[in-house]
């Protein structure tokens, strides 16, 4: 796939049909990545330091173990901040079509899937922005509405490379690890 600049309009990105099955390793990865973006959890990481600090300072300080114990144990909950994680892996290991195989066309006007069936087309501006890791493309919709690409559905660096700066032409790409 090649950029191809067209004249006084935004350049055309050609068109990639991409035919891959999810996995669970990806969807957690891109859950993640995610999850990591989001004002919720910039707040947890915040009250789990806080907390931890208010335990390690019961403990130091007052000789108050067990209320520390348990402060220190929310911290680290709300640091970990797992519920996402958990919802999604079991999301996608009870949905059989999460594990169908996928087609996935991304073209001038936007992205269309293709799972089990069930069709869904989105325009480049139905999407907010577009998450890369070093194993997905994760394009965002909405709070907590977004669409995974694997990497290795891509292929070679060089391609990957390719469908950024195709991806970049449409809409921003923000990296993250």
């Amino acid at each position: 796939m090649s950029v191809v600049p067209t004249s006084g309009a935004v350049p055309s990105i050609g068109a990639l049909t991409l035919r891959y099955t999810q996995r669970t390793d990806e969807i957690l990865h891109a859950c993640r990545i995610y999850q990591r973006t989001t004002m919720k959890h910039q707040l947890f990481r915040l009250l789990g330091i806080g907390l931890l600090a208010l335990g390690a300072w019961l403990v130091f300080a007052q000789q108050a173990p067990p209320a520390a114990a348990g402060f220190i144990g929310l911290g680290c909950l709300m640091l970990a901040d797992p519920a996402p994680l958990a919802m999604t892996w079991l999301t996608f290991r009870a949905g059989v079509a999460y594990r169908q195989p996928y087609e996935t066309t991304v073209d001038d006007d936007g992205v269309r899937f293709v799972i089990a069936g069930q069709r869904v087309a989105r325009r480049w501006s139905e999407y907010r922005e577009v998450l890369e890791s070093d194993l997905v493309f994760v394009f965002v919709v909405a709070s907590w509405q977004y669409s995974v690409v694997p990497k290795r559905a891509i292929g070679d660096p060089q391609r990957i490379a390719q469908f950024r700066e195709a991806i970049a032409t449409r809409l921003a790409v923000r990296t993250l690890r």
